[in-house]
């Protein structure tokens, strides 16, 4: 498949997911506890932050799409953390102002807890976080991007632009199933995964 192929169908893939699941999250309810209230705020922002980036991608503003990657990352870790793992005293502080630990300790502690297989987070922050901060902090790779022999225009790969929107849309269904479990609906985790495997087939 060619790569430009690749990046088409991505975007197909994840509108059609995007439907799917403000569809099916749409109406859901959380508990009125505090720690339900900020975990699901979290998964919202990094709900909001896919879309932002399928559509920066489509209107071909690419730099800031992959700027977006990794506050979309953060927003999902600390959504999860806040549910599973935070004190009381750590919900209570957030609306103050309290930053959250740093994001090795958030995945310790997830790890810790059960809710994610041995070294998965780890892995999985080994292997891009250092990339994504550069995205997002105006590093090398967009520098890079638009440097050209006579000019400064930005020239993302289209297959790598198909990475992000994959990346971004992976994210986006850990933090619907994040919010399932926030709503304690088991029901809506289960069609948000037949949903996501219908336009993916696949499973995360």
């Amino acid at each position: 498949m060619a790569q430009g192929d690749l990046l088409t169908t991505e975007l197909r893939k994840t509108d059609a997911w995007t439907i799917e699941r403000r569809r099916l999250i749409a109406g859901a309810v959380v508990g009125p506890d505090l720690r339900s209230k900020v975990a699901a705020a979290f998964q919202h922002l990094g709900l909001e932050h896919h879309a932002a980036i399928s559509r920066l991608v489509h209107q071909g503003v690419h730099g800031s799409a992959f700027a977006l990657l990794r506050p979309q990352y953060d927003a999902f870790l600390r959504g999860a953390w806040y549910l599973a793992c935070a004190t009381d005293a750590h919900v209570d502080a957030v609306l103050g102002g309290e930053e959250p630990p740093r994001i090795n300790d958030l995945i310790a502690a997830l790890e810790a807890d059960g809710g994610f297989e041995p070294d998965s987070l780890k892995r999985s922050k080994a292997a891009a976080y250092s990339q994504l901060c550069d995205y997002t902090h105006g590093g090398a790779a967009q520098i890079k991007a638009r440097i050209k022999t006579n000019q400064i225009v930005a020239t993302y790969e289209r297959n790598d632009l198909a990475g992000l929107i994959h990346a971004s849309t992976d994210l986006s269904y850990l933090a619907c199933i994040e919010f399932a479990k926030i709503a304690g609906n088991a029901d809506l985790a289960g069609s948000l995964t037949q949903a996501h495997q219908k336009i993916y087939q696949r499973h995360i």
